[in-house]
C-alpha cells in the first residue's frame, strides 16, 4: 500500500511517466528500489518466519535427492570449454552445467543475494527462466511447454546447491515475489512464478523411501501416466494466495 502510494503521487506529479507500460515500470522499479533497501530485510524476515517448515522440508528433500547419484541429470552437464587447473594445478574434467543453465544460476543467484525490490526479482526470475527454456527447446528439438519444463527445472534445483543450498530460503524468496507482484499478474510473468512453485511442490513432495521418483526423470514414457496428488501441492503454498483480479505486468519480459 505505502509503495502504491508513493508510486501514484510520483506519476502525479510527473505524468510523463505514465506515457507508457514500460515508463510506469520503470518508475515502479525505481520505487521499490528506494523503499525496499531499508524495509527489504525486515519484511522478508517475516516471510522467512512464515515459510520456515516449508523451507526446511524442501532443503530436506533436496539434500536426500542429491545424495542419490541416479537422481544427477547428465542431460543437463556438459564438459567445460576450457579445461580449468583445480588447486593442485591439475586440468579439471568435472562436468558442469550447460551454457543456458549457466546463465540461468547467475542470474536466479543474483536475484536472491543482490536485489531487494520485488518487481526486479520477478524480472530477473523471468530472465532465468527464459534461459532454462533455451536449453530445454535445445534439449527436447521442440517448443518447450510446461510437461517438459517442470522435470528441467528440478533437475536444474537439484543441481544447483548455490541457488537452492542449506538456509537459502528459496521458497520464501518465490513466496515474496508472488506475494508482492499479485502472483506475477496473468501473463507470462505470473506463468513463469506458477511453474518454478509447481517445480517446488514436485521436490517437496518426493518420498525417496517409497521408492524411485519418476517425477524427477526428464524424459518421461508417455505410456505410463501416474494420478497426481493434487491435495499436498495445494496446501504446501495456501499461504501465498493472490487475489487473481489484480494484474501486474513487465511489459518488455514478453518481447
Amino acid at each position: 500500500m505505502y509503495v502504491a502510494h508513493v508510486l501514484g503521487a510520483t506519476l502525479q506529479c510527473f505524468p510523463s511517466l505514465a506515457s507508457t507500460p514500460e515508463a510506469v515500470s520503470s518508475c515502479t522499479l525505481a520505487v521499490e528500489r528506494i523503499i525496499y533497501d531499508d524495509i527489504h530485510a525486515m519484511v522478508f524476515g517475516a516471510f522467512q518466519r512464515a515459510f520456515k517448515d516449508a523451507d526446511a522440508a524442501f532443503a530436506d528433500n533436496l539434500t536426500d535427492i542429491r545424495r542419490e547419484q541416479k537422481y544427477h541429470s547428465t542431460a543437463l552437464l556438459q564438459l567445460p570449454q576450457s579445461q580449468q587447473e583445480d588447486v593442485n594445478g591439475k586440468r579439471s574434467h568435472q562436468p558442469v552445467l550447460a551454457e543456458d543453465l549457466q546463465k540461468a544460476e547467475a542470474t536466479l543467484v543474483t536475484m536472491m543475494q543482490e536485489t531487494s525490490s520485488p518487481l526486479l526479482k520477478l524480472v530477473l526470475l523471468c530472465d532465468g527462466f527464459r534461459s532454462i527454456c533455451c536449453f530445454a527447446e535445445k534439449l527436447h528439438q521442440s517448443a518447450s511447454n510446461a510437461d517438459m519444463l517442470i522435470p528441467i527445472l528440478c533437475a536444474f534445483l537439484v543441481e544447483c546447491p548455490r541457488l537452492c543450498g542449506a538456509g537459502s530460503d528459496f521458497v520464501a524468496e518465490i513466496a515474496f515475489i508472488s506475494f508482492f507482484t499479485n502472483g506475477g499478474g496473468k501473463g507470462v510473468e505470473g506463468y513463469v512464478l506458477t511453474t518454478f512453485q509447481a517445480a517446488v511442490q514436485v521436490i517437496a513432495a518426493v518420498d525417496l523411501p517409497s521408492g524411485h521418483a519418476k517425477e524427477l526423470e526428464l524424459f518421461i514414457n508417455d505410456d505410463e501416466s501416474e494420478a497426481t496428488d493434487e491435495t499436498e501441492e495445494d496446501e504446501f503454498f495456501d499461504a501465498m494466495c493472490v487475489h487473481k483480479d489484480t494484474t501486474v505486468s513487465v511489459a518488455d519480459l514478453a518481447a
